[in-house]
């Protein structure tokens, strides 16, 4: 009997590990589009961002996407961008992904481009 109430108690707690991390991803992925989105921030300024919130986090191990996937890429004012933050499960787990290998966990942001906004906001 104590095997599967072990099995079960500690495979709760790593899917509240996994939601855990999807959260925190989800947060940083949401900041880091905040920033990507402004006109007068970089690229290098929404990873800072993204690596100091997941820092808080004690992530490490992820891997950013941006779409579009430069700055520079962005050509008109409201046009989508998209910031996605992915961590294998291996990596943020205790131990018992075997069922579940191979999978990622991943937070994702879609917002418009203010290429704009800080320019006319500062004028009034």
């Amino acid at each position: 009997m104590l095997p599967p109430v072990v099995l079960i108690v500690f495979g709760t707690i790593e899917v509240a590990r996994a939601f855990s991390v999807q959260h925190a991803l989800q947060e940083a992925s949401m900041v880091g589009c905040r920033i990507y989105a402004l006109g007068e921030k970089t690229q290098q300024d929404a990873i800072d961002f993204i690596d100091l919130s997941l820092a808080e986090a004690n992530i490490s191990g992820y891997s950013i996407a941006f779409d579009p996937a430069l700055k520079s890429d962005i050509d008109v004012d409201l046009e989508p961008v998209k910031v996605t933050i992915s961590i294998p499960f291996s990596s943020v787990g205790f131990g018992l992904h075997g069922t579940i290998s191979g999978s990622n966990i991943k937070g994702e942001s879609v917002l418009p481009a203010d290429l704009l906004g800080a320019a006319t906001s500062t004028g009034t």
